[in-house]
């Protein structure tokens, strides 16, 4: 460095050196909550969190979560990516089954299984199973670096970073390059009464202690299950659906793909359908702002299906909903290649199976009235600007990696969030570029109409699906 002599110069280095290692070692654990009782209302109003959990914020001073008898700690970073409250069977699955916990995982993995989700149910017409996760995808183990030791521990947050299986081909949807205090984003769950309204094991803490069913893949797989991933393999070398279109389809549904509902996403009756967290729909640029905003995704604001998703007037794929007269359609197959032959008998398995699913839902109605403000946009939802957040995110001495995403929230020109309050309190930051919503009309005096906040009671919640409670690992 100029104007310093050689042992200025090397006491800086190894001051610089010092700091980053302490860097290191502080990515992934616990610092303290950020959430105030600004985030837990969004929550509420958004129906992530239904009417039958009561929330706490964690108080001033703590820094790494002491929950109460009966209490859960949820993320509001998750709850960006797909899931929310009472979290479904599939989800809940897949913690026992992994023995996991959600700060083990980092947001990434929530936006994978959110659109592991979106193909089962959007473009399959069937549930998701963890017999069939198991097969695309396992886990690297996130250790605390920084450490003069060749046996790293795991980090207390995020430890279970998930990654594509090696020898499969599936879909790959690209995640967020970097985190900054995702982890920050915790609070207290608990049910008011004796119904479970949350689905979720029991808080332990510390990182991962079990981690003996990372790696299983489960080979002996049923006919159905064989079924099920060859025709996924066919998806895939046909290029449709791509990972726009599974992050498009469930965020232009309105629903939470880890949340408990009633029926499938291919069952969706319309705006007003039981399973959606608001009535209000999105345009294809606030749609292309969401996925942009949890993932590396470059789609465009007037971007187009490669292949739409189903709907429920065509709850099945039309391969395999087009077996009206069986025999008939066999017939004509056999004068066409093996290969169609072999896709036929996948087809009418794979159309047997929806039928046996689809014949134990109970649809709920839709719902009555509509949502007068999207929940996820202006006014309830808190937000404050990101921009020295994000200068430190280009930063090169800031540490990243490819396991976690950033706290953002879409819907605006410039990244937002919910959790990381940067200058004036959460919900204060002044709003720029898409309003989602038409301003008020205005009135004779030339003025706007003040927006009033809707006083009825908490807004209905997603109808659920409560099917009896099976082993983890699904039969497929």
């Amino acid at each position: 460095m100029a104007g310093q002599g050689p042992s200025q110069a090397s006491a800086a280095d190894e001051s610089a050196a010092t700091a980053r290692k302490l860097e290191l070692q502080r990515r992934g654990s616990w610092q303290g909550s950020l959430v105030t009782e600004a985030h837990i209302d969004w929550a509420r109003k958004s129906r992530r969190i239904p009417p039958g959990v009561a929330c706490r914020v964690p108080p001033e001073g703590e820094t790494s979560p002491v929950p109460h008898f009966g209490e859960r700690v949820i993320f509001l970073s998750h709850l960006q990516r797909g899931f929310a409250l009472p979290a479904s069977d599939f989800f809940r699955g897949f913690l026992d089954t992994f023995h996991l916990q959600p700060h083990h995982l980092p947001p990434n993995a929530f936006v994978f299984l959110s659109t592991f989700v979106s193909l089962f149910e959007g473009y399959l017409g069937i549930w998701p199973s963890i017999r069939h996760w198991c097969h695309y995808f396992s886990f690297r183990a996130q250790t605390i670096q920084g450490l003069d030791t060749s046996d790293k521990p795991l980090v207390p947050c995020g430890a279970a970073s998930v990654i594509p299986r090696r020898g499969t081909e599936f879909i790959r949807v690209p995640g967020l390059q970097s985190a900054h205090k995702w982890q920050c984003t915790y609070f207290y769950v608990s049910n008011k009464g004796p119904e479970d309204f949350i689905n979720l094991p029991a808080y332990v803490a510390g990182p991962p202690a079990n981690r003996s069913e990372w790696a299983s893949n489960h080979t002996d797989m049923l006919v159905i299950d064989v079924v099920i991933t060859s025709y996924i393999e066919r998806l895939v070398a046909e290029g449709k659906p791509t990972a726009d279109d599974l992050m498009c389809a469930w965020i232009r549904s309105r629903i939470n793909p880890l949340q408990m509902r009633s029926h499938k996403m291919c069952h969706i009756s319309g705006p007003k359908d039981p399973t959606r967290f608001t009535t209000c729909v999105l345009n294809a640029e606030m749609i292309s702002q969401q996925v942009r905003s949890i993932t590396d995704s470059k789609l465009p604001p007037n971007w187009e299906w490669g292949k739409s998703p189903l709907r429920r007037d065509r709850p099945a794929p039309e391969e395999v909903s087009s077996f009206t007269d069986f025999p008939h359609t066999f017939f004509r197959h056999c004068l066409c290649r093996s290969s169609d032959i072999t896709f036929l008998f996948f087809s009418f398995q794979l159309k047997e199976r929806w039928q046996e699913e689809d014949s134990e839902i109970d649809f709920a109605d839709d719902r009555k009235g509509s949502d007068k403000v999207d929940p996820d946009f202006a006014p309830y939802t808190p937000r404050v600007d990101l921009e020295d957040v994000q200068a430190a995110r280009a930063s090169k001495d800031s540490p990243s990696d490819d396991d976690d995403c950033c706290i953002v929230v879409p819907a605006m020109a410039r990244s937002l969030a919910y959790a990381l309050p940067v200058g004036a309190p959460a919900g204060t930051a002044p709003r720029t570029g898409i309003q989602p919503n038409p301003p008020p009309a205005a009135n004779k005096k030339g003025k706007k109409a003040a927006v009033k906040p809707k006083k009825d009671a908490p807004p209905t919640m997603p109808a659920l699906r409560r099917p009896s409670r099976a082993a983890p690992i699904g039969t497929g």
